[in-house]
């Protein structure tokens, strides 16, 4: 059986805010990932969206391992759509662009 992921997949807790990108009004959740990777990310959520959804993500990237790791710490934000909805959570696959702000510490965790 052929492996489908692509890229290296880190297991992480970071706060993000999904918005749901095709709604009039602004809908939207504060969760938590569960694992994170270049393509996409698993989200832990107590009642998932469905499958197809179309979504805007703000990760907040601020963390021990992050900054170790890459020297970063900021914001992500980027748009995908859910691939997999399960009982605890939801899969997005990130579309190729996205936004990288880089930020204060204090003003990040004070701004989320």
């Amino acid at each position: 059986m052929e492996k489908r992921r692509r890229k290296e997949r880190f297991t992480i807790e970071l706060p993000v805010k999904l918005e749901i990108a095709a709604m009039q009004e602004k809908l939207s959740f504060n969760l938590v990932t569960k694992n994170i990777s270049a393509n996409g990310a698993y989200l832990n959520m107590v009642n998932p969206i469905p499958e197809d959804t179309k979504v805007r993500l703000t990760i907040l990237l601020i963390n021990d391992t992050v900054k170790k790791s890459t020297g970063f710490q900021g914001l992500l934000k980027v748009e995908g759509k859910v691939v997999r909805r399960e009982q605890t959570g939801i899969a997005i696959h990130f579309a190729k662009k996205y936004q990288l702000e880089r930020m204060m510490v204090s003003s990040a965790a004070r701004s989320y």
